[in-house]
């Protein structure tokens, strides 16, 4: 308790000097020490209260942002798989079958495309199938993570690409014998 004494009776000398012209004695740390004790609180306050505003400026930017960046829900977007998609999917795990066990192959379909992954994983695509009413198209993708697409008339002509399809599931095997 006494270095706390020492210790406040020097802090308040130390600020007293630069202000009190004369000698700083006790009867001056007397009258400076609730002048000091007021500031002192007084900026503490100052701190507190502009940090306190600063983690809410930053909470409102944050909840503008997310305001600014959420996307409306249409509700008239709809994924709908279609019967040649299901029917392609169920190719592809035939001709995967001789390297990879069925249950690993997985389809994602989306707005653009419908997927054909490996274990579930978007970084381990297999291939997209690229289906409209006009053009039915098979994107098999290759070593270097790039979409070679082919052009196919019917389901059976992706059997005509059983090999750049097993390639593109072996890339992701470290082990490309069957399980």
């Amino acid at each position: 308790m006494n270095l706390l004494m020492t210790l406040r009776f020097d802090f308040i000398k130390f600020i007293a000097k630069d202000i009190y012209p004369g000698i700083i004695t006790q009867k001056v740390v007397d009258q400076f020490t609730p002048i000091v004790k007021k500031a002192f609180n007084q900026y503490l306050n100052d701190l507190i209260n502009d940090r306190l505003k600063s983690a809410l400026q930053k909470e409102e930017s944050i909840q503008e942002v997310e305001e600014t960046i959420a996307v409306p829900i249409n509700s008239e977007i709809k994924i709908e798989t279609t019967k040649e998609e299901y029917e392609a999917y169920h190719i592809i795990k035939s001709i995967l079958r001789p390297v990879v066990p069925w249950k690993r192959v997985f389809m994602r379909d989306s707005q653009s495309y419908c997927a054909i992954l490996l274990d579930d994983n978007n970084r381990k695509s297999i291939c997209r199938l690229y289906f409209t009413n006009n053009r039915k198209q098979i994107a098999i993708i290759d070593a270097s993570k790039k979409e070679q697409k082919f052009e196919i008339r019917n389901m059976d002509d992706i059997y005509n690409h059983s090999e750049e399809l097993l390639a593109a599931v072996r890339n992701y095997l470290v082990n490309p014998i069957a399980e």
